[in-house]
C-alpha cells in the first residue's frame, strides 16, 4: 500500500505482523515453518473514517513457508456483536479469487468468490477472509465505522477456525480445528468427519472450478459451500455496480442497509 498517498485521502493504515498473528493460530499452522519474525507485515489494511466515507481496502498477500509451500493468507477470524435491526453490517467487494467464511451458531458457511464479486456480512456473524488465488488478494469494504464493533474473542480463546494451504503434489488442503467443533459447531449438530480435506488443484480459477467436487466432503465437517454472492435477491440489482460507484453516487439502497 502506498501509505502516503493513502493518508493523504483521509486513510488510516493498520498493518498486521506476523507477531499479531501468531496468537490466533491453530495448531496447523504451528505445524508448518514459516521464515517470517514477528515484526514483518504480513497483510495491511487502510480504514477511512472521512466525510464523505469513502470504502476501507485490505491487501491480502499469500505466505510461503521454507518448504516453498503456499498458505492461504486469512484475516483469521472475527466476531461481530451488533444486535440491531441493519440486514447486514458491511458489504466487500473482492477483487481476486477469495472466500469468506461465515459463521453464525452452529452454522458454517464458505462463500467462493470470484474477482468483482461482492459479499455481506451480518450483524451476529463471525467473519474470516481467504485469499484463494495466486497473487494478493485486494478487497474494499463498506461500512458504517460509528456503530460497528467487532472482537476477536473467540478466535484468542479457540483458534482460528480454517487453515488451508497449496501442497505440491496434493492440491488445496483445508484443515479444520477441533476446538472450534468442540465448543461452537458439533454442539448444535453431529459432524460425521473432521479430517482435512485435499482438493486436487491449483490456487486460482482451477480450485473454483474443481471444488464442486468435494461439497459432500465440507457438509460433513459442518460447513456449506455457495459460489458466489450472497446479496439477497431483492437487492441484487440495486447493488450490481462496482462499490466504489456506488458509494460515490450514495445509492440509496446501500446506505439504508448500512444505516449510514
Amino acid at each position: 500500500m502506498n501509505r502516503e498517498m493513502l493518508e493523504s485521502l483521509g486513510y488510516k493504515v493498520n498493518e498486521r505482523t506476523f507477531g499479531d498473528l501468531k496468537g490466533l493460530f491453530s495448531e496447523d499452522y504451528k505445524r508448518v515453518v514459516f521464515p517470517y519474525v514477528d515484526k514483518d507485515v504480513v497483510y495491511s489494511g487502510a480504514e477511512h473514517r472521512g466525510k464523505p466515507k469513502l470504502p476501507n481496502l485490505t491487501v491480502l498477500p499469500n505466505l510461503r513457508t521454507l518448504e516453498g509451500e503456499i498458505v492461504c493468507c486469512s484475516t483469521l477470524g472475527h466476531q461481530h456483536i451488533q444486535n440491531d435491526s441493519r440486514r447486514f453490517q458491511e458489504i466487500y467487494e473482492f477483487h481476486g479469487h477469495a472466500g469468506l467464511l461465515l459463521r453464525s451458531g452452529g452454522e458454517a458457511r464458505l462463500y467462493l468468490l470470484r474477482p468483482c464479486e461482492k459479499a455481506v456480512v451480518g450483524t451476529q456473524e463471525n467473519m474470516t477472509i481467504f485469499n484463494f488465488g495466486k497473487t494478493d488478494l485486494t478487497t474494499i469494504d463498506y461500512a458504517n465505522p460509528e456503530i460497528n464493533s467487532a472482537n476477536k474473542d473467540t478466535e484468542k480463546a479457540l483458534k482460528t477456525f480454517v487453515f488451508a494451504r497449496e501442497v505440491p503434489g496434493k492440491g488445496v488442503v483445508f484443515c479444520f480445528n477441533p476446538a472450534y467443533y468442540n465448543e461452537l459447531i458439533r454442539s448444535e449438530r453431529p459432524i460425521r468427519d473432521a479430517s482435512p480435506i485435499a482438493v486436487s488443484a491449483e490456487l486460482g480459477e482451477s480450485l473454483f472450478n474443481r471444488i464442486n467436487w468435494y461439497i459432500d466432503d465440507f457438509e460433513k465437517r459442518g460447513i456449506e459451500v455457495f459460489f458466489g454472492s450472497n446479496i439477497p435477491e431483492d437487492l441484487r440489482k440495486e447493488l450490481r455496480k462496482p462499490l466504489l460507484q456506488l458509494v460515490l453516487e450514495h445509492n440509496k439502497c446501500l446506505f439504508e442497509n448500512l444505516w449510514m
